[in-house]
């Protein structure tokens, strides 16, 4: 019930609604990434809380859309209406290890769900890769590399925002699809473990992909609001 007033908790409240549909046009945003599977590997926790934007769409599906296609956003623009594109923090598996296959069969039900990006890890070590908050930056394991070519199949983008930097690097060279670091810095600028070293950004932009900048203060070596 927590999580669920925080993410969607205003449209139960005419007043909250509307003050949320006028911060989302002062803002000038077609459409928003937005985070729809918390941060883990497990299914049926990812579920939660995509269950949550995907009811927000079809509540509010007059002012805010959900997208599934390029098209979608396009559409929406035209229309002057918002939209979200799905993300997730984490890539769906069944945590049996028994086959390969088995483990990723989910990547598609939550494509089929709508989920059209995900992050190989968050900031820890999982079974796919070193995340940004580990020491040994050892890369990505033999099940990352599978599960970047199941999500280049399955048409879900691969993001590297919160992985460590030698995943990063092994995982645009893994790519067949344009990947992306969704939110980051730039390691050249500011030693931050969220940070990216020249060779990484260089590698993502090589995938024809692109390199997100985070504004949080900490991340860029500022101190206070800006």
């Amino acid at each position: 019930m927590r999580e669920e007033m925080g993410l969607i908790g205003f449209l139960d409240n005419a007043e909250d609604r509307q003050y949320f549909m006028e911060a989302w046009n002062a803002a000038g945003v077609t459409c928003v990434f937005q985070n729809a599977g918390e941060e883990g590997q497990a299914v049926k926790r990812l579920l939660r809380r995509l269950a949550n934007f995907t009811h927000l769409t079809d509540v509010i599906a007059d002012e805010i859309r959900r997208a599934v296609h390029p098209d979608d956003i396009e559409g929406a623009k035209r229309d002057g209406v918002g939209c979200l594109c799905l993300t997730g923090n984490g890539v769906p598996m069944n945590e049996t290890w028994i086959t390969v296959p088995d483990e990723l069969d989910f990547v598609r039900t939550f494509f089929q769900l709508g989920i059209r990006m995900m992050h190989l890890t968050y900031n820890r070590r999982n079974m796919l890769a070193d995340g940004c908050a580990e020491s040994a930056n050892a890369g990505l394991s033999d099940l990352g590399r599978a599960a970047i070519a199941e999500m280049n199949r399955t048409g879900i983008i691969v993001d590297v925002a919160h992985a460590g930097r030698q995943s990063s690097l092994e995982a645009a060279q893994a790519s067949e699809k344009p990947m992306v670091a969704s939110h980051t810095v730039c390691q050249a600028l500011h030693e931050h473990m969220r940070a990216k070293p020249d060779g990484v950004i260089r590698a993502i932009a090589d995938t024809d992909g692109l390199v997100g900048i985070c504004c949080i203060p900490a991340f860029i070596g500022c101190s206070g609001d800006i």
